[in-house]
């Protein structure tokens, strides 16, 4: 996938970085790198001027595999089970059930929300929450679905005196600081709660929303 640089950053978003660097904040050129503290310009998943997406990365260069088949519309129900051992998908498309069995493995890679759920719907997570929905449990695990976590977003909006001088690569959102909120992290092990040990600050240029 191709990652680049932003080709004409606006001033104010350079402004950004400065101050948080000047504010004893680390610099950091690359947040997609082994660091993700520090202030930068974003970084953009661009090629050739255009969004370079992960389909376009990695499935489009392979669609002509003998191996690969791609079905889109498609809703996966559940997982299929051999005792503990997962043999395959069940998938709904166009209004009809399908089974699809495997050779070697299943890679479950459905987001935040829907990876436990099928793992739920599948007979994986909480044996008495499973019961009460009359899902067959095929593995206890209570931690399925739980110990989700918000991002709490705040907006301040201040209006700009001077002319930002943006220009037509620019976007709404070119610069940005991640640090350690070492307070949040204080009252954490005082209390014992649960919330991100993340700040991030990003600047939006409104007139470009």
């Amino acid at each position: 996938m191709s990652v680049t640089d932003p080709i004409a950053p606006t001033v104010v978003s350079q402004r950004f970085v400065d101050a948080a660097i000047a504010l004893g904040y680390d610099h950091n050129p690359d947040v997609n790198g082994m660091q993700q503290e520090g202030a930068g310009l974003y970084q953009l998943t661009v090629k050739d001027g255009k969004r370079h997406s992960a389909a376009a990365a990695f499935l489009v260069p392979i669609l002509d595999r003998p191996n690969l088949t791609i079905t889109t519309g498609a809703l996966v129900t559940r997982l299929l089970f051999e005792g503990t051992r997962t043999v395959g998908v069940e998938y709904l498309h166009e209004g009809t059930l399908h089974q699809v069995r495997v050779n070697q493995e299943v890679i479950l890679s459905a987001g935040t929300f829907d990876s436990p759920k099928l793992l739920m719907l599948s007979g994986i997570g909480s044996a008495e929450h499973l019961q009460a929905m009359g899902i067959p449990i095929v593995a206890d695990l209570p931690g399925v679905g739980q110990n989700l976590q918000d991002h709490p977003v705040v907006s301040v909006a201040h209006e700009a005196t001077q002319d930002l001088h943006t220009a037509s690569t620019s976007s709404i959102g070119e610069a940005n600081l991640f640090c350690i909120l070492k307070e949040i992290w204080m009252l954490r092990q005082i209390y014992n709660f649960s919330s991100d040990l993340l700040c991030w600050c990003r600047l939006v240029i409104p007139t470009l929303v």
